[in-house]
């Protein structure tokens, strides 16, 4: 079973106990029927993973302690992007601040435009902003990204081009501009490393919204010649910035091993974790494994699934009937196959 992770905006630490709050402990017991003893992972947007422990389970409360870290790779990205999005109507804003959460944005800026169709009042703007707060969490728990973008309030046209931080600062507008590849590439000295990118609602921007935001600084790009519905456009935005700067070049882990960091060691309970990461039909644990016991682990329990050589005796400290993995030893595993998770000389994909 996979671990659940729990976002807690505290600054977590190994040996301390921290009390949840009543809705995450209505997740734990309600939810995911655990129970004290069971294990959770925690962050907190500093870059690690924190293993705890339930300790009690109370009636509007829960405790937990904290056993154990492990660092997240890749947690500072190679480009920090800011997402700034006239509203769109209906709910289209929740599912541009889940994509963008997925995207590696680190913060969301909604504004008013002049086409924008929803007008809220005070208390509208503020219901909503908690709730696109709810949703960014939840999506980078899901998408185990270290931390959670910040949601800023919804602002005006000219306060969000006041909002915009020194570095690379886009406007797309269907009406044409300059081509994102060739916008890239012109930066003079060393690349950017914060891009601010503004993108329109339904009705795309006002000309005088557009001279603005040139007056203040900002390049005008365009999407070519096809009209994208504005939640299509804002990832297919993000994902392009993303691109041209490396956030998608290969990270070391075998082929196939899938974003989710198939075959990580888990310093809590040490489960391989795979199929639900989309590891699975050939790329995941299973395959990773079959050339780490090709190359000498010793072994078999076939009866659990694992390739024949991913058995207890190869492995430090059991991988036994539960499949468990805590680091294969490098006395009894071919060089590569340690603590680390790295794969073995010659794994296959």
């Amino acid at each position: 079973m996979t671990i659940p992770r729990l976002y807690l905006p505290q600054t977590l630490q190994e040996g301390g106990v921290f009390v949840l709050d009543a809705d995450r402990r209505r997740y734990l017991d309600n939810v995911l029927r655990l129970r004290p003893g069971d294990a959770v992972t925690l962050f907190d947007g500093s870059g690690w993973d924190f293993h705890a422990v339930i300790e009690r389970m109370g009636d509007r409360e829960a405790a937990v302690r904290i056993v154990g870290r492990r660092a997240i790779p890749d947690a500072i990205p190679p480009v920090r992007i800011t997402l700034a999005q006239a509203l769109p109507k209906g709910a289209k804003m929740d599912g541009i601040v889940e994509k963008a959460t997925e995207m590696g944005a680190i913060r969301i800026a909604p504004f008013h435009s002049a086409r924008s169709v929803p007008r809220l009042d005070a208390a509208k703007a503020a219901a909503r902003r908690a709730r696109w707060e709810k949703i960014a969490v939840e999506a980078a728990r899901r998408c185990r990204r270290p931390d959670v973008p910040a949601v800023e309030a919804i602002v005006s046209f000219d306060r969000m081009l006041a909002l915009a931080d020194p570095g690379l600062r886009i406007i797309f507008w269907e009406e044409g501009g300059q081509d994102i590849k060739g916008l890239l590439g012109e930066t003079e000295g060393p690349t950017p490393r914060d891009c601010f990118l503004v993108v329109g609602p339904e009705g795309g921007f006002a000309p005088e919204e557009v001279a603005a935001a040139r007056a203040a600084g900002f390049a005008v790009a365009g999407l070519g010649r096809r009209i994208l519905r504005v939640e299509t456009a804002s990832l297919v935005i993000l994902t392009i910035i993303q691109y041209e700067r490396g956030v998608f070049a290969a990270s070391g882990r075998p082929e196939g091993a899938g974003v989710a960091g198939c075959c990580e060691a888990d310093a809590a309970d040490g489960h391989i974790r795979g199929a639900e990461a989309g590891c699975g039909k050939g790329a995941g644990a299973a395959k990773w494994l079959e050339a780490a016991g090709a190359g000498g682990c010793t072994g078999g329990a076939r009866e659990t699934g694992r390739p024949e050589g991913a058995g207890a005796v190869g492995y430090r400290k059991g991988a036994g009937t539960e499949g468990a993995w805590e680091g294969a030893g490098v006395e009894e595993c071919p060089e590569g196959a340690g603590a680390g998770g790295d794969a073995p000389k010659g794994a296959a994909s």
